[in-house]
């Protein structure tokens, strides 16, 4: 089977992983902190909403983008936090360090990593991201 005809197979699934630009992520940014300077944040969170909100802002943004905001934009901030939270975890422990050339987590030994995940699986792929 060709890649292109499984491609279409997918579509035809209802498959809806999508690879996310960089740019997109960049402007995906800017579209969080422009709603938050126009309100949409409150105490406890983001008002409801939002999504739809930073769906117009990358509309606006990218004429022809699909992203929606279910199924893309919400898993994606799904994602970053988690992201987020393990990075911020790993930081308040001995081992680990930041490379700001590389923007990335480093670890002192291997052992660190792998007791490490043992603790918080969803690290796992964070390891040699930048």
């Amino acid at each position: 089977m060709s890649s292109q005809r499984r491609r279409g197979a997918l579509k035809e699934e209802g498959y809806t992983r999508r690879t996310w630009t960089q740019s997109e992520e960049e402007m995906l940014i800017n579209g969080l902190k422009h709603i938050i300077n126009t309100g949409w944040k409150c105490e406890n969170g983001f008002r409801p909403g939002f999504l739809a909100q930073l769906e117009n802002y990358m509309l606006k943004h990218f004429p022809f983008c699909d992203l929606k905001a279910n199924p893309h934009i919400q898993p994606k901030l799904y994602i970053w936090k988690k992201n987020y939270s393990s990075l911020a975890s790993m930081m308040t422990r001995s081992g680990f360090g930041w490379d700001d050339a590389k923007n990335m987590v480093t670890v002192e030994d291997n052992s660190v990593w792998e007791e490490y995940v043992k603790i918080d699986p969803s690290a796992k792929t964070t390891r040699y991201k930048a």
